[in-house]
């Protein structure tokens, strides 16, 4: 069974928050009484909560993408304004859909507005 695409990040996310609560614990102890090997460990912790947003933040671009086609809109990560494309001159194939091409979009996060796309054929001008 494959790795699903979104457990990489479930468990980036879920070890920053378990290290954000471990990093508060060991910030108690460094504080009431500081020893050598609680402040190694803040350190250790502080260290691994920066990997993990790094880490995060180089999945949330990792869907950047060209654009796919004449007139098209890639959005690396999540959307929140609207999108329009309005392609016009390309020729189209009758009765063929594709999620590809002159005037797609591709958004590789969460898209939170409307998306509206035109394509004119040659003939439509």
């Amino acid at each position: 069974m494959a790795w699903p695409a979104w457990g990489t990040r479930a468990v980036a996310a879920g070890g920053s928050v378990l290290a954000g609560a471990v990093s508060g614990v060991v910030t108690n102890v460094v504080s009431d009484r500081p020893s050598l090997p609680w402040i190694v460990a803040l350190a250790v912790l502080v260290v691994l909560m920066v990997g993990l947003q790094v880490l995060l933040t180089v999945l949330d671009h990792r869907g950047a993408a060209s654009p796919p086609g004449v007139g098209g809109v890639s959005v690396g990560g999540s959307s929140s304004g609207s999108i329009r494309t309005d392609v016009a001159g390309v020729r189209r194939v009758p009765g063929r859909r594709t999620s590809s091409g002159a005037g797609s979009v591709q958004i590789g996060g969460d898209s939170r507005a409307s998306i509206r796309t035109r394509v004119r054929d040659v003939e439509e001008g």
